[in-house]
Order: structure tokens, then sequence, then C-alpha cells
């Protein structure tokens, strides 16, 4: 009896060794299954703001994508619609996680020039938000020219944003010295403002006739910045700029050795120099008193950038004086 409990007790444990070794892939790669669908997706979002250097940006992270193969870059061709309605937030935030749910790395990139919008998180996917600046007075010179540019010479290609064509053979000089000054720092005129793409979707935020200069606005601008953004660079502190990205995501690993090999040699410029025209000393000291609220959105965020980069490396980060 014992011998017959002995035999039929060998057969089980011999049967159950067998299931489990013929079984044992499929419950490894269930389990590989398992821990792929549980890593989350992340998605970083870059809504830059015109002029700030965003295209020799972007070309390093072109160039970093492709050589590490870490992240998936998706680059919008809108240009314009830089307001969206709620409805279309939403439909924006699906096509971006559906892109960042294709990729073979579940981490993505989006770029595209529009005004904040906050994009919930949770455990399964990740928002994280970058951004960068440039002195506002060379910004707004910088595009100036360039949207009578795209309108004049390119505007097949890309959308004309001004309103009237009457303004595309307009100097900032004349346009300061023949009306209202203050017309010249908005949209209609060429120049979007900085607040806005932190400020966000919100009325106080809309820059489609003048700039939103209320404390309300740069209020919540900086507030935002504060909660989502985890990196806004700085064109004056470029080296810097990139170092702390790097340090802060090291998703972005090797994207100042890109810089340095590729970029720091060559100033860009996307606006021809025929199409640029210097603005007077007395046209650049009215366009500056007239970026005041601007202004204190930089010096917010170069505060919080030195402060952070000092703390981070032991050192102050390298200034290139706005216009070298």
């Amino acid at each position: 009896m014992k011998s017959l409990l002995l035999k039929v007790c060998i057969a089980a444990l011999t049967a159950a060794i067998l299931t489990f070794i013929v079984t044992k892939p499929s419950i490894i790669k269930q389990s590989q299954m398992g821990s792929r669908l549980e890593s989350p997706i992340v998605i970083f979002v870059n809504n830059r703001v015109p002029k700030c250097g965003s295209s020799l940006f972007m070309e390093v992270l072109t160039k970093l994508s492709k050589s590490m193969a870490n992240f998936t870059l998706i680059r919008s061709r809108d240009y314009s619609h830089y307001r969206i309605a709620a409805q279309d937030q939403q439909k924006l935030k699906e096509v971006i996680v559906s892109d960042a749910q294709n990729s073979s790395s579940r981490t993505l990139l989006y770029d595209r020039h529009f005004h904040f919008v906050k994009f919930e998180s949770k455990p399964s996917i990740i928002f994280h938000y970058i951004n960068q600046l440039r002195d506002p007075l060379q910004r707004a010179l910088s595009q100036y020219y360039y949207e009578r540019y795209i309108c004049d010479v390119i505007h097949v290609y890309q959308a004309c944003y001004m309103l009237h064509p009457s303004y595309h053979n307009l100097t900032l000089d004349t346009c300061v010295a023949t009306g209202d000054p203050a017309r010249c720092v908005t949209k209609p005129y060429g120049i979007h403002s900085s607040i806005a793409f932190f400020c966000g979707q919100e009325s106080i935020c809309d820059d489609t006739v003048s700039p939103p200069t209320s404390e309300a606005a740069l209020s919540l601008a900086k507030r935002n910045i504060e909660r989502y953004y985890i990196h806004v660079g700085l064109v004056e502190y470029i080296e810097g700029s990139l170092e702390l990205l790097e340090h802060i995501q090291p998703l972005f690993t090797g994207i100042v050795r890109l810089y340095g090999q590729s970029f720091n040699r060559t100033r860009v410029y996307n606006t021809p120099a025929k199409y640029r025209h210097a603005a007077s000393n007395k046209t650049r000291a009215i366009i500056r008193s007239l970026l005041q609220a601007e202004y204190e959105l930089y010096y917010f965020v170069r505060q919080r950038f030195i402060d952070h980069y000092t703390r981070v490396f032991q050192r102050t980060p390298l200034y290139h004086p706005p216009g070298h």
C-alpha cells in the first residue's frame, strides 16, 4: 500500500514538473508583456515660444533622437493655431498619446507652437513640459521681421499671421514713429506674447489683439512654469540650458555633445539679412519699455535657471549678451 502511494506521488510530481517546463516560456512571456503594459508612457511637450532659438534647439533634438533612438520626435506642421478650443484640446491629447503608444520606446517629444494646455498626467501616462525663452527685446526685433519675411517670400509654405498686408513693408522704426508705438508689439503687427505661451488658453492669456500684460496673466504664467515645466532654457545661456536639461532628464544625454559638435560655431538666422533692418537706439528703448511684463517673466525664468544650474554644477552658467 505504501509502495503504491509512493508511486502515485512520484507520478504526480513528475507531471507537475513537466507541465511547468512546457508552460514556463508562456509564463515568462506573459510576465514580460505585463511589465511592458505597466510601464508608463512618457510624453514631453515643447510648446515652443517663437523666435527663441527653437529651430536650433529642434535641430539638435532631431539629431539626438536619430542617434540615440530612445524617444520619438513629433514636429507639428501647424504654425498658426496657438489658441485651441476645449474640445480640440482633448483631441490633441488623444493624438499625442496615440503616437506615444505606437512608439517603440513609449517615450515621445511633441513639438508645436501653441499656448499652454494642461494635459493631466496619470500613472500610465506622464506629461512633462519644456520650453525656451530669449531676451524680450531681441525676440521682438527678430520676430517682427521674420513675420514679414514669411508673408512676402515664403507664404506658400507657412501661414501669414499678420492681419493687414499694408503692414508688410513697415519697418519697426517707422511703426514706432508714425503712431502709437504700443501697436508695434502686438500680434496684428507680427509680435506674439511669450507670456501667453505659459499663461495658457484662458481669456486673460489671449494675445490675439493685444499682449496679456495683466498681473493675473503674468501670475498664472509663473504658476504654470513652477507646477508643470521641468525645464525652461534661455538662449543667452544656451550651453548651460542644454547641460541642465541633460542633467534633469537623462533621456537627453548627448545633447550637449551634439550641440558642441554641430552648432556652437554657427549662428542660425531664419530671416535672410536683406529682410532684417536694424532698429535705432530710440526705437529699441521705446520697444523695451513696452515689454516690461515680458521682461518680468524673463527675469523670473532666468533667476530660477541660474539658481538651479548653480546648485547642480557649483558654478555660474556661461552668458552670451543679447545680440552677440
